[in-house]
């Protein structure tokens, strides 16, 4: 059920129609209403304390108690479980302003992934690079500025200086800090913002932030709408200067906006991640919040990161740097790492005089950033903060005499920006990389390549709140990607009912880790096939059997590519995914050579005869060049996996397999 806002007129005659027909009837509670639809969270406003009190004690049994807090009940707001009948009558009482569904946001990240890369260019954080903010090269100002961040937690580390937080999570009141984070999420933006004490080897934005941590997101990287609000809340009371939320919905609740509103006209200025899908997600798409875009590191649009006119900034959002939970280096993605550079910067800019105002620090973002390129696409540019600290006095004397502070005008920033080569620092395979293979293959026409493309990239783009590492060339990749590919012919000629009665290639009964690995591209699948809308699956093109084949066969193939990502070895029996060679190009090109012929040969198998098999993994020797690759269990895997191939071509599986 949607937002649905009072009309007074109707709530008149509808109040008429229970009057005459319950006429002498007693009071109707919640419980006594018989309704067998489903039960959902909804937020309920009313526009009085005396009203709020009204509804908490007729609807007392539905009341969601462990979610009404301090600062909710104080707006005069409360949860329900209730049925859509019920909400439906509570929308009726008098003094209910406002009923909404109790909407889901998610966390604006994708992959996090652990790299030895200590004498690589990406170690020396690239992202700083590009939005200028090498804090050994500048002064911070005198003024202390508190950043709340709404997140996952920030777990306790020497790194990062916590000034103060709260867990909002109702079922986690005794959770120590030390495991406060359990996604990482939230500490990774934290670092990312002021890491930098005792000699981190992560350095923020501004280390002398200080961090007002609310923990709205659970370890799933998910918050309800209401939670999100009781966070905003909490900042006001704590008097934060900058709230960071790298999270989004797609959904505009009324209770989210109140609570953005409220927290402007406090002066708060307000940083959010645009989303990794195609629109701005909210609470970014508000007008009160900065909504950040990603780059990679061409300094491009990152292809996850959403666009539109409420887009403002753009960082770097791609093999970001950050801190773990476990005070490791971790690289993470999304424009939730975009988000939080922003949120840095602004609060260096604000600390050199915090009598300068939000709409101050937020105009002074927007006139120095670098523009690039389209407004839909990078908003006003890629943050800078050398350059705002070299207009800064500039743009301070137009700010004071200037009426329509939109209009102020200040010298373009000039500088050129630093692009790294993106095949050499990545420390994953990214989401670009997958569908060469589909670019470069003739004979496919433009629909096709462009929905096998989305299939291909999609597996990187976190969705529906789990990792499915059967998608990324984890475990038995040979199984997987046979049971994807099959899954994915199967809707092509028959549809996603028939594509899921596919069985894996190993016994589920008699084999545990073939039972998981079944149980999980199953769920995925399920959730898939109710998601064909989105803007990376089918959005603009027809939802047919054929198409969503298609959207399936680049996820089989991403699967396949990605076991020379995860589980390659060079002919010294190095792990190319952990070495310190893993962006030697003289290597990586080899393995990506490689994986690249792998993508190739299944489509082939595709236009061809269908039959798929281990055989897609066999790859001329030619191709390997000088540098041999091994497969992680290649033969067992094969054997196992796939009978029939592995009694014709088990020498070549055997000499490519390697067992660690």
């Amino acid at each position: 059920m949607k937002k649905r806002y009072l009309n007074k007129g109707k709530s008149i005659v509808m109040a008429l129609v229970i009057f005459i027909a319950g006429l002498q009837m007693q009071p109707v509670y919640a419980e006594c209403i018989n309704d067998t639809s489903d039960i959902q969270q909804y937020i309920i406003k009313t526009d009085t304390k005396k009203a709020y009190n009204r509804i908490t004690s007729i609807y007392k049994n539905i009341l969601e108690n462990d979610d009404i807090t301090y600062n909710l009940t104080k707006e005069n707001i409360l949860i329900v479980k209730a049925t859509e009948d019920e909400v439906n009558k509570i929308s009726c009482e008098p003094g209910v302003i406002d009923v909404e569904e109790n909407a889901i946001v998610t966390a604006s990240s994708e992959n996090r992934f652990n790299n030895n890369l200590e004498n690589s260019d990406i170690y020396k954080q690239w992202n700083l690079d590009v939005i200028n903010a090498d804090n050994k090269k500048y002064e911070v100002g005198n003024s202390e500025i508190k950043v709340g961040i709404l997140d996952s937690g920030v777990t306790a580390t020497s790194f990062i200086n916590i000034e103060k937080s709260i867990n909002l999570i109702p079922e986690e009141n005794e959770v120590h800090p030390l495991y406060e984070d359990g996604s990482g999420h939230g500490t990774a933006v934290a670092s990312v913002i002021a890491a930098g004490n005792n000699n981190s080897e992560i350095v923020g934005v501004n280390p002398n932030a200080k961090i007002y941590s609310a923990k709205v997101l659970d370890d799933n990287k998910m918050s309800s709408v209401s939670r999100v609000a009781e966070g905003i809340y909490w900042c006001i009371d704590n008097d934060v200067d900058i709230i960071n939320m790298s999270f989004g919905t797609t959904e505009n609740c009324e209770i989210l906006h109140k609570a953005v509103i409220d927290a402007a006209n406090e002066g708060i200025l307000m940083v959010a991640a645009a989303g990794n899908n195609r629109n701005i997600e909210y609470p970014a798409a508000y007008d009160e919040v900065i909504a950040v875009g990603s780059v990679d590191t061409s300094c491009e649009k990152s292809y996850a990161s959403a666009e539109g006119k409420e887009l403002e900034l753009s960082a770097p959002g791609e093999v970001i740097p950050a801190i773990d939970i476990f005070d490791d280096v971790v690289f993470t993605a999304g424009t939730s790492m975009s988000a939080a550079q922003v949120s840095g910067v602004a609060s260096v800019l604000w600390s050199k005089d915090k009598s300068k105002d939000a709409e101050f620090i937020r105009g002074l973002l927007n006139k120095s950033a670098n523009n690039i390129g389209s407004k839909n696409e990078y908003g006003n540019g890629i943050v800078d903060l050398g350059y705002a600290l070299e207009v800064y006095d500039e743009f301070s004397e137009k700010y004071i005499k200037s009426k329509d502070k939109i209009d102020i005008k200040i010298t373009e920033n000039p500088y050129d920006i630093t692009e790294y080569n993106k095949n050499i620092i990545e420390g994953s395979w990214w989401t670009d990389i997958h569908p060469e293979p589909i670019k470069i293959y003739s004979g496919l026409d433009v629909t096709a390549k462009t929905i096998m493309t989305r299939g291909a990239k999609y597996p990187d783009i976190e969705r529906y709140g789990m990792k499915v590492p059967e998608l990324n060339g984890i475990e038995n990749f040979v199984a997987n990607y046979i049971y994807l590919i099959k899954i994915a012919r199967k809707c092509y000629t028959s549809g996603m009912d028939a594509a899921l009665k596919i069985e894996y290639p190993i016994n589920i009964n008699s084999d545990s880790v073939a039972k998981g690995a079944y149980n999980n591209v199953q769920t995925y699948m399920k959730k898939l096939n109710s998601d064909w809308g989105r803007s990376e699956v089918l959005n603009g093109y027809a939802q047919t059997n054929e198409n969503k084949g298609r959207f399936l066969m680049g996820i089989a193939m991403h699967s396949a590519m990605d076991a020379y990502a995860h589980q390659s070895y060079d002919s010294g029996f190095g792990m190319l995914y952990d070495s310190n060679d893993r962006d030697n190009p003289a290597i990586d090109g080899i393995r990506w050579s490689v994986a690249k012929e792998v993508g190739k040969q299944i489509i082939t198998e595709w236009r061809g005869s269908h039959n798929f098999s281990a055989l897609q993994f066999k790859v001329d020797d030619n191709i390997h060049k000088e540098k041999q690759l091994y497969l992680q269990r290649f033969a067992e895997r094969v054997e196992k996996s796939d009978p029939a191939t592995w009694r014709t071509d088990a020498a070549w599986f055997k000499a490519r397999s390697h067992t660690a």
